[in-house]
């Protein structure tokens, strides 16, 4: 393999992983959400308020580990609102979620114009010791940012303890049959609100990364549509949170597809507009082909 096609090669996998990784941060936090029985549209907002909540920690000097921290913390309370509106005032979960979007997209779109021409330092991606060093394959899977790992951490924690642990037999029974649960002496109601919590956190932790290691740069839609190409993989992944890896990797992959054709220049004649669409395309297609598998 030449240097340049090694190189090309580096690119690709780098930035399926780069273009994935928020997805299965957002889409952890979709699931959990989803299991207990609240289906969060308010995931694009909160992610768009951890990306512009990341950008102003590091520009005032933060390191980015406060930065995703802060990100993490304000999606966080963004969606405490979301569930004290829709799980404990009991308004509807659809109207509240688009609303938050809205409004969460409005205000940081206003809020981030101080931001808008300033450009980021993207955070040098961590080394694994020794595993860095494999020729060929160290420095293109071993070399990455460290949320990288940690969402391959959670995903793995979080679908042993839905499938395997109390805490996640009353996550489901919570979405299942909240009945049962105030038999047990548990309120359906915290344990709601606890998985929308959470979920809001992770969906800044991957409005965080898009802006520190993806973009790089502060704009007014900076996840453009990546919480709600999560929202749709968390539901199909149901409790299977691997699958939800698979499938955001996917669309990575297809972005990468899409960036290596428009770098090269050789589209097959397409126009560049509908380049920038094949993802997007590509997740419609694989709901499609998912839901006639479950009707069949």
């Amino acid at each position: 393999m030449t240097n340049e096609s090694l190189a090309l090669v580096q690119v690709i996998i780098t930035t399926l992983i780069i273009s994935g990784t928020p997805l299965v941060l957002i889409g952890l936090g979709v699931m959990v959400a989803e299991q207990s029985g609240v289906i969060n549209l308010g995931v694009e907002g909160m992610a768009t308020v951890g990306a512009l909540v990341a950008v102003i920690m590091v520009l005032h000097d933060s390191n980015p580990t406060l930065a995703l921290l802060a990100a993490a913390l304000a999606a966080a309370m963004v969606a405490g609102v979301f569930a004290l509106v829709s799980v404990v005032w009991r308004g509807n979960q659809i109207v509240t979620g688009l609303a938050v979007s809205l409004l969460c997209l409005g205000f940081t779109s206003w809020l981030g114009q101080p931001y808008q021409s300033a450009t980021l330092s993207l955070p040098r991606p961590s080394e694994i010791p020794f595993l860095a060093e494999i020729p060929l394959v160290g420095t293109i899977i071993f070399a990455q940012p460290p949320l990288v790992y940690w969402s391959l951490a959670m995903a793995l924690m979080v679908g042993w303890s839905l499938n395997n642990h109390r805490l996640g037999w009353l996550i489901r029974a919570c979405g299942q049959s909240p009945q049962s649960l105030y038999a047990l002496g548990h309120s359906p109601q915290w344990i709601k609100t606890a998985a929308v919590v959470f979920g809001g956190a992770m969906a800044g932790l991957g409005g965080g990364f898009v802006s520190l290691y993806s973009s790089g740069i502060w704009h007014a839609i900076p996840l453009a549509g990546k919480g709600w190409i999560a929202l749709a993989l968390g539901g199909l992944a149901g409790i299977k949170p691997l699958r939800l890896v698979v499938f955001a990797y996917g669309f990575g992959a297809v972005v990468a597809g899409q960036l290596a054709l428009q770098a090269s220049g050789s589209g097959f004649g397409l126009s560049p507009h509908l380049l920038l669409a094949l993802p997007y395309l590509a997740i419609i297609l694989v709901l499609l082909l998912w839901s006639r598998r479950f009707k069949s």
